[in-house]
């Protein structure tokens, strides 16, 4: 080689390897080896999504006007594998020997040509780099020929470099874009030290930013008050005996300092470098519990007294249930309904009926003893739990729903008479079933009434007995 082409080849590669522009580094080296090799016009051609070329680039020694572009048909597939097989298309002297460098000649109106397409790999033509003369008298040699395509090939290579490294950026500048804007909030950390190595927009804002969560651990970032790997953290989920990522975990969380709630999914998978991470996303479903909540409430509520209802009492009684099943504890139901809510509301009107029902309930909650414990049924029937976590007796618990009945109630203005009728059915003594525990209950309320209302009795292993007898008995034990 050449002093003056070792000079040359120096010169382009510290070219390359600056920290130029690309466009800045494109304009010099077309300009400089038009000037080297005495050529017109250098170019460039990078190819958009559908294949067609367009003009990146183009400089020289000559203001030589060029076709824009090139259509992603102009070669066929002939002349693709020509271009692919030959690695390049050189003519000099206006020699065109071929009908594809004849075709060239005429797209540049050229008499010289050096011609170099780079291809990606999937063999899909996305560069082409070159010089061209429309002069008609010609020094070059053979040699200056196969020396600028070397050259032509270098740069071919650094723009496809170039262009790769853009996209790269490209594809993580829309992939952040797509994670900031999707509505799903996301954080990796690292499976062992629980680094968090990428995080984005939404998920980082509530806790200061994504420059105060990258790098850290992730419960310092997300937690005030731990100092430890958080005990719902689901990692040892996610991977199977062999260490291996398995299925998604998922799991709704109230975030603490302002009560928003989340679907959260967890998931395995290796890193860039080879480790085990772990990607948390989340959805914020706060309007979707809050949606919950308020369907839960007309499920589970009576409207008119706001007390629990019939479905929500079986379930309670069910869950009470087989919490005591291994213990010899008691569970008490009383049902009781009321003595002369017909009358009320037939000479003062529903209205004044609803206004009793819901009075009964605002008393029935106001006591530790049935606040938590207490029911509507149905129509005018109310049903109170006694359990061993109710702060009384069943005694007092019977007491305290007896005696605001001995008094009248203030309604639609005017004071009314109204007692109840109480049954009482016992688990385990009575039955094991709520369904039963709920029929005997109303059958010992139904003898109360039989036997002038105002009444209590029990069921009492299997037969019907007084509240007097009761406690009567209850003293004799004692």
């Amino acid at each position: 080689m050449k002093s003056k082409e070792q000079k040359y080849w120096i010169h382009l590669l510290d070219q390359l390897n600056s920290s130029a522009s690309l466009e800045t580094v494109l304009l010099d080296t077309l300009r400089e080896l038009c000037v080297f090799f005495g050529f017109g016009v250098g170019f460039v051609y990078e190819a958009d999504y559908r294949g067609r070329l367009h003009c990146a680039c183009c400089n020289g020694t000559y203001q030589y006007e060029i076709q824009e572009s090139i259509s992603e048909d102009f070669f066929c597939e002939e002349e693709l594998n020509t271009l692919k097989s030959n690695k390049s298309l050189i003519f000099r002297e206006n020699t065109t020997k071929t009908p594809l460098m004849q075709k060239m000649a005429d797209f540049f109106s050229a008499k010289s040509l050096v011609f170099v397409p780079v291809f990606d790999q999937k063999d899909a033509l996305i560069i082409c780099a070159g010089i061209f003369d429309r002069r008609g008298k010609e020094r070059r040699t053979d040699e200056d020929m196969d020396f600028t395509r070397a050259v032509l090939t270098s740069l071919g290579t650094y723009v496809k470099m170039r262009i790769y490294q853009g996209r790269v950026l490209d594809t993580r500048q829309t992939l952040d874009n797509i994670l900031n804007h999707m509505g799903v909030d996301v954080y990796v950390n690292d499976f062992e030290t629980h680094e968090v190595l990428y995080v984005n927009r939404s998920m980082a804002e509530p806790y200061g930013g994504m420059e105060k969560m990258l790098g850290t651990i992730c419960w310092q970032s997300l937690y005030d008050d731990k100092t430890e790997e958080c005990d719902f953290c689901p990692k040892n989920k996610l991977l199977d005996e062999k260490g291996k990522p398995t299925k998604t975990y998922g799991w709704d969380y109230q975030r603490p300092f302002d009560g928003s709630w989340f679907k959260v999914l967890s998931t395995a998978f290796p890193w860039v470098d080879g480790r085990m991470v772990q990607v948390i996303s989340s959805i914020d479903i706060t309007k979707n519990k809050k949606n919950e909540e308020i369907i839960r409430q007309m499920a589970e509520y009576d409207a008119l007294t706001c007390l629990p209802n019939r479905y929500r009492l079986i379930n309670d009684c069910e869950a009470k249930l087989s919490r005591l099943a291994l213990s010899n504890e008691k569970i008490y139901l009383l049902f009781f309904d009321l003595d002369g809510f017909k009358p009320i509301n037939d000479d003062l009107g529903h209205p004044a009926g609803d206004d009793l029902l819901q009075k009964i309930g605002v008393y029935l909650r106001a006591s530790p003893l049935t606040g938590e414990n207490c029911y509507r049924y149905g129509g005018d029937e109310f049903v109170v739990l006694c359990d061993p976590d109710t702060p009384g007796t069943l005694a007092q618990v019977v007491e305290y729903i007896r005696e605001r009945f001995r008094n009248p109630w203030q309604v639609g203005g005017v004071e009314v008479a109204c007692g109840i009728s109480l049954g009482i059915s016992c688990i385990p003594d009575d039955t094991m079933l709520v369904s039963e525990l709920l029929r005997m209950a109303d059958v010992a309320m139904y003898q109360s009434k039989k036997e002038g209302k105002g009444r209590v009795h029990l069921f009492n292993n299997g037969t019907i007995i007084s509240w007097e007898d009761y406690l009567t008995e209850l003293n004799e034990k004692q």
